[in-house]
């Protein structure tokens, strides 16, 4: 079998929006069409009620572009789950890149990636980056204005875990949708989002993917490659009176002592739970 490299990846791209605003929106896509990995395509899933309501100018700077690489679809169900299950079978790319509407790419992020995958093991199935968030800052000496970069999730205590137990870091650190790539075929296996989680499904997918009933790993790409854009909430859809991180707490319930894999030693796997009870409370954040 030839050697996998950079240039033979292929991905498939998933932005899902509901009702955003389209600075944010073509900034996200602006950012895929400056990668400097070519070999992808983007769909676009867009909530009905967006559809239906707004006039984003997004829609018309695509239809401009007129790119083959581009498709564009309503969703079927309410949810951002549904959203992307929907266009993940839009297309067949064995990598599925998420990037959610309001954030964006540097320009290296899908080649990084690409020079991720072809040094993974077979049963790597989910790499994930650095991502930060910009900030606008005013120097006190100065009064001039910079453009700081906020490093948006907690990545302080990885180096407690290795690929193999990662599910149990991810209990207490969220994977954001827009720094993952995922492998289709496990993807699909474990049949994608969970459509009955409108908030924290993300997670939910990584702590199913990476279960240690499941021989999957996954890969940390220790690079910054995403933005997180200052947007507002109202994009958000409501998840009032239903208790989202209690359901994903309920199927993934925090480890015992007992619980303990055999191959890991007492004092490997105690560092492990120090880290996950110490931290699980002001790091089990939402979007």
């Amino acid at each position: 079998m030839d050697e996998l490299r950079p240039r033979d990846i292929r991905f498939d791209i998933i932005v899902p929006i509901h009702n955003m605003e389209s600075i944010y929106v073509l900034k996200a896509i602006d950012s895929v069409l400056n990668q400097s990995h070519r070999k992808w395509r983007l769909t676009i899933v867009e909530s009905r009620s967006s559809f239906e309501k707004t006039k984003g100018k997004w829609r018309a700077y695509v239809t401009e572009l007129d790119d083959s690489r581009f498709y564009h679809c309503v969703e079927h169900k309410k949810g951002i789950s549904a959203a992307r299950n929907q266009a993940s079978k839009c297309e067949r790319s064995e990598y599925i890149a998420f990037l959610d509407g309001d954030d964006s790419w540097m320009t290296h992020h899908l080649q990084t990636m690409a020079e991720a995958i072809c040094l993974s093991t077979p049963d790597t199935v989910m790499w994930w980056s650095r991502l930060g968030k910009l900030m606008v800052m005013e120097s006190m000496m100065t009064g001039i204005h910079e453009v700081k970069v906020l490093e948006y999730s907690p990545y302080e205590g990885l180096e407690i875990f290795t690929p193999p137990y990662y599910y149990y870091y991810f209990m207490v650190h969220p994977a954001y949708p827009s720094s993952v790539v995922v492998r289709r075929t496990a993807f699909e296996e474990i049949g994608g989002f969970d459509e009955e989680m409108i908030r924290n499904e993300d997670q939910e997918l990584v702590m199913r993917l990476l279960h240690p009933s499941n021989p999957n790993i996954a890969q940390f790409v220790d690079e910054l490659t995403v933005y997180r854009e200052p947007s507002s909430d109202k994009h958000k859809i409501s998840a009032e009176g239903v208790d989202y991180t209690q359901m994903l707490v309920d199927k993934y319930p925090w480890p015992e002592p007992w619980d303990k894999p055999d191959e890991l030693d007492e004092l490997e796997w105690q560092d492990m739970m120090d880290h996950i009870y110490e931290t699980r409370h002001k790091n089990f954040t939402l979007k």
